[in-house]
């Protein structure tokens, strides 16, 4: 067998062996392909074809059916002899083998959960019964099966809706879970990837802090830090990046550590280098738009070309990107003159458009949305009021009228003066006064 594959050997003398074709399997990277002997003949496989190998010659391997998923992917199919009936098996499907005849099998566990849409569930026979089971309790039966490995801890994280806990007995205790306590158990249990720092970072509210034990040491990491060890880790992860830039205050610079020396960084300048990495996220084109400044023109570095951008620019961007971005139209009304009307290019036609349509049509996409209320509470006029028309009914408000919308739809900063209540937006997580 070409290109040093242990396995070879031995598939070169029987190819009947299962194992030898998971071992074979696992070592072919997705799209890479080997030649393998099997009888004198030299035969070219991948890593899917080792794998529905070795579920054909074992269909009773829960580990091969495991295997096999993983190697299909969301979007593949493999046929199998079942029974003696060709029958298409999905990702999914896969996974559901494998705990039929494997119920403890925790990995077969976590990966059905990674194969549902968010909200999603699947039907299950295991025995004699059918049980339905959601993306949140197949991770919850991983992380019982499995409590000490921080990647189940994590999975569930990623699950558990914010400002919510769930309750789950592990290891013969209750316990109460929000989303962030599963993302410090994770990283105290040594599942040290980038996007676990990430997330337990937006948990953090600004000021707050996390107790983890890194490089074996009890350390106090605040949000920022969050994202400072997310890039220490991978510097590609786009919502680093863009989180970070986020934090850093208008005008100001945050210090990170990074390839062992100290880089300072603006605003702009981390948001630049998570478009650079990932130009496909509308709310990112909004925010670049927002901190470039007016009558500039932002260079970026995308598809092996430097492109300026303005302010304009990133908005229509972020419109083209997703038309329903409620905070790309907030943030155009933000940047077009008081009395202004402009045309900006949606879908590659021009369309005229004012401050106040903006704000419109950002909340005719999300009523509740605190940080337009406020925006546009900001750009009524003292003694006016605007007309707007949501979910089919007009409605003509004073100034006062829409802060008043903008701080019921908001919640308060823990920690706020109480002679000056700062309050959080839901939907976009800017602070507002």
């Amino acid at each position: 067998m070409n290109g040093g594959w242990s396995s070879g050997e031995a598939l070169a003398v029987d190819h009947t062996n299962f194992r030898d074709w998971i071992r074979l399997g696992e070592k072919l990277p997705p799209g890479k392909v080997a030649t393998v002997l099997i009888e004198g003949r030299p035969v070219r496989v991948t890593q899917l074809v080792c794998f529905q190998n070795a579920v054909h010659l074992a269909p009773n391997s829960s580990g091969a059916w495991l295997r096999l998923g993983s190697a299909l992917g969301a979007s593949g199919e493999a046929t199998i002899d079942d029974g003696g009936c060709a029958r298409q098996f999905s990702e999914t499907g896969c996974y559901e083998r494998s705990l039929q005849l494997d119920p403890n099998f925790v990995w077969a566990w976590r990966n059905l959960g990674a194969s549902l849409p968010r909200g999603g569930r699947v039907d299950l026979r295991l025995g004699d019964r059918t049980l339905s089971f959601s993306q949140q309790e197949c991770y919850e039966r991983a992380l019982q099966l499995g409590p000490n490995d921080g990647a189940h801890w994590y999975n569930l994280g990623t699950v558990i809706p914010d400002d919510e806990r769930i309750s789950l007995v592990v290891e013969g205790m209750q316990l109460s879970l929000s989303n962030r306590e599963c993302y410090e158990r994770a990283l105290r249990l040594g599942f040290h990837r980038a996007e676990a720092f990430v997330n337990l970072g937006n948990c953090l509210e600004p000021g707050a802090s996390a107790t983890l034990m890194l490089e074996g040491q009890s350390t106090t990491v605040s949000k920022n830090e969050c994202y400072e060890r997310a890039l220490r880790l991978d510097p590609s992860v786009y919502q680093a990046w863009y989180n970070l830039g986020r934090q850093v205050p208008e005008g100001g610079t945050e210090t990170l550590h990074l390839q062992g020396r100290p880089v300072k960084v603006s605003k702009l300048e981390c948001f630049k280098r998570a478009l650079e990495l990932d130009p496909s996220d509308a709310g990112l084109w909004a925010s670049v738009g927002a901190a470039v400044s007016k009558d500039s023109a932002l260079p970026l570095h995308l598809k092996g070309e430097t492109v300026p951008f303005t302010k304009r620019a990133c908005f229509e961007r972020a419109l083209e990107l997703d038309p329903n971005s409620a905070s790309a139209w907030e943030s155009l009304a933000g940047s077009l003159p008081h009395d202004g009307e402009v045309s900006i290019t949606l879908s590659g036609s021009p369309v005229r458009v004012t401050p106040l349509s903006c704000y419109e049509r950002a909340l005719q996409i999300d009523r509740k949305y605190a940080h337009a209320w406020y925006s546009l509470s900001n750009w009524v006029r003292d003694g006016t009021q605007v007309t707007l028309t949501l979910e089919g009914l007009q409605l003509t408000l004073s100034k006062a009228e829409c802060r008043s919308r903008a701080i019921a739809f908001a919640s308060a900063v823990p920690g706020s003066r109480p002679d000056e209540i700062e309050y959080r937006c839901p939907t976009c997580g800017e602070v507002f006064k």
